[in-house]
């Protein structure tokens, strides 16, 4: 039977996690954000290493193990191998605003997870290194696109979505036209709690508790 090998391929990684609560999700959300150091207008968190407070320890250890997978499962890399990861930090896309073409380097994965993106969040596209080219100065016109013939392919993120790809390869994010804007919890409702005193032999409750707005 026929069959075309994707042979030598580029192994991009997708999977989700468990939704976060609403304290972590709040906890990110209010880390400090800084002016992007590569000019591109976008904000990141000064720190670079967030995974590493300890607020944060469980969600470390959750991209960690799905680490683990992709490097195990999928790659078939044996344990004698460790993989740690050594820099963790949030890009703030706002609207109207893309992350322009890099690469990471001095490292061997890189990976995104996404939270609160919106109803239409930008896409984050890959794109083919010129040494992977199938027909390099060649530029031919394709009936379609696959993943064979592809000099770009992207991804459409989602909530709880974690996507790893070799650091080396190239990869923007598209323009973000999402008018989501999620509030604040300024008033911190879901610690809210009420007490019915003219019925002491009622609990009190908190009406929103678990909210997320």
């Amino acid at each position: 039977m026929a069959e075309t090998v994707p042979l030598f391929s580029v192994p991009v990684y997708v999977d989700e996690i468990e939704p976060l609560d609403i304290q972590t999700k709040n906890e990110l959300k209010n880390l400090k954000f800084v002016p992007s150091y590569n000019g591109d207008n976008l904000s990141s968190t000064e720190n670079k290493n967030i995974l590493d407070l300890p607020q944060f320890k469980e969600l470390k250890n959750t991209i960690q193990k799905i680490v683990e997978k992709y490097a195990r499962d999928e790659l078939r890399i044996q344990e004698q191998t460790q993989f740690e990861i050594i820099n963790s930090w949030i890009l703030k896309l706002e609207k109207g605003q893309n992350a322009q073409s890099h690469n990471h380097n001095n490292c061997i994965f890189s990976g995104c997870l996404y939270f609160d993106v919106g109803d239409d969040p930008a896409n984050i596209v890959f794109v083919r290194p010129q040494h992977l080219e199938i027909f390099p100065g060649i530029d031919y016109r394709f009936d379609d696109y696959n993943i064979f013939n592809s000099h770009t392919w992207y991804f459409k993120p989602y909530d709880n979505m974690i996507i790893l790809f070799p650091s080396h390869i190239p990869h923007y994010t598209e323009k973000n036209t999402n008018d989501y804007v999620k509030l604040k919890q300024a008033m911190r409702l879901n610690e809210y709690n009420v007490s019915l005193t003219h019925y002491p032999w009622l609990p009190s409750f908190q009406p929103f508790k678990n909210w997320d707005p």
